[in-house]
């Protein structure tokens, strides 16, 4: 089964808040399957098909357990407790990372252009919308970690479409804000023209000092994908029912 690059899939989705990476930064990651931690199990999916793996380690396809040796039960024990720490962590760095950079975007159109800037509102709303999105990819309805990789890619596909249109929001709704500070300005033009420059400026700083920020966590990330990779290969080997059994692979950037 072809997998969704999930290096991209967070570049678009926080392209725009400014989240993208630096060009060294990070790796290419592809996931191949939905992930979740419901009560202490892990539960993946291979098309259609769930299986379950249990504190102890134990394996069922469905509801069916799968016979196992002490050696290839103490493997998915290691494996169920490495994605019930690692899963949360993932969800909440990118829901993270994304509030943050949006508070630092936030607080640049407030100063600039005043709380109640049509701008402001504008971003903030955009902001709210992604935010639920990528949420309900990373999170089950009972607020427990799943990541969802088909509802991340539309995500993603949908941020890279809306991208253009946010771009001339910031045009046309940051003039209108600057137009409406200008009226006792001896030269109006001109003042609308400087200001309307000196936001730009403060808003594509703010935008690389998140690239900046963002390269540490993505790093981090892909630090902790690749353990998850090699620990599903340790498992193909050990189980050869489970050979072709891959949730995420990861190459270097």
């Amino acid at each position: 089964m072809a997998g969704k690059r999930l290096t991209t899939k967070m570049a678009a989705v926080a392209l725009a808040l400014g989240l993208t990476g630096t060009a060294t930064a990070g790796c290419n990651t592809e996931l191949f399957s939905d992930v979740a931690v419901k009560s202490d199990n892990v539960l993946l999916w291979k098309g259609k098909e769930m299986f379950r793996v249990t504190p102890d380690g134990k394996l069922f396809y469905a509801v069916h357990p799968v016979s196992l040796d002490a050696s290839q039960q103490a493997a998915l024990a290691d494996y169920n407790k490495m994605v019930r720490t690692e899963l949360p962590y993932i969800s909440k760095s990118l829901s993270t990372a994304i509030t943050s950079a949006w508070q630092s975007l936030d607080n640049v159109l407030k100063t600039e252009l005043g709380e109640k800037s049509r701008l402001r509102g504008e971003v903030s709303q955009y902001h709210r919308y992604i935010q639920r999105k990528v949420n309900t990819s990373l999170y089950d309805e009972d607020l427990s970690p799943r990541l969802n990789h088909e509802l991340l890619e539309q995500t993603a596909q949908e941020v890279r479409a809306s991208l253009p249109q946010l771009v001339a929001t910031v045009a046309s709704k940051g003039l209108m804000d600057i137009a409406a500070q200008s009226g006792g300005e001896e030269n109006p033009l001109s003042y609308i023209s400087d200001r309307l420059l000196d936001v730009q400026g403060k808003v594509s700083d703010t935008i690389a000092e998140q690239r900046v920020k963002a390269a540490p966590v993505e790093n981090d990330l892909c630090q902790r994908l690749t353990q998850w990779q090699q620990k599903e290969e340790k498992i193909q080997d050990l189980i050869p029912a489970l050979a072709s059994w891959k949730t995420v692979k990861v190459t270097p950037r």
